[in-house]
């Protein structure tokens, strides 16, 4: 379906939270699937079968989430985002003590994963009205 022509450009345009939901639910069901095909990449990181489980869920969520209005795209855009950053700085998220390999590049690709989700929400955030209030608060405060 094509958008009309007196549709205005800026409502044709994708907000950054879709294109992350999107693109990090089909980056996330291509660690479902290599996770089942020996490529090689066992030297760079390890995926369970429950970890490929996982992988599916975020994988399935960003591309529901993608379909979905903006507020269920920014929502997915949070809660993926801090959850993958508290895994890539961390690395030792392991909800179900499964045995998993502690490699750089997994705790690498969360982290970058894990920030990006955070550039569209803050991107819209109403900086000038937060800071314009919070000034307004702290000189109301000294007076």
């Amino acid at each position: 379906m094509n958008p009309s022509p007196e549709e205005p450009a800026e409502s044709r345009k994708q907000s950054p939270e879709h294109t992350y939901s999107r693109t990090s639910g089909w980056i996330f069901i291509l660690f479902f699937l290599a996770g089942f095909f020996p490529l090689g990449l066992k030297t760079y990181f390890t995926l369970t079968g429950e970890m490929a489980v996982i992988h599916l869920i975020l994988g399935l969520g960003g591309l529901i989430a993608a379909r979905s209005a903006k507020r269920t795209q920014t929502i997915y855009s949070v809660s993926a985002g801090t959850w993958l950053i508290f895994m890539g700085v961390t690395g030792k998220v392991n909800p179900f003590g499964l045995p998993i390999a502690s490699l750089p590049l997994d705790h690498a690709l969360h982290a970058v994963l894990g920030l990006w989700a955070f550039y569209g929400p803050l991107l819209h955030f109403p900086w000038r009205q937060a800071l314009r209030r919070s000034h307004r608060a702290k000189t109301n405060s000294q007076e």
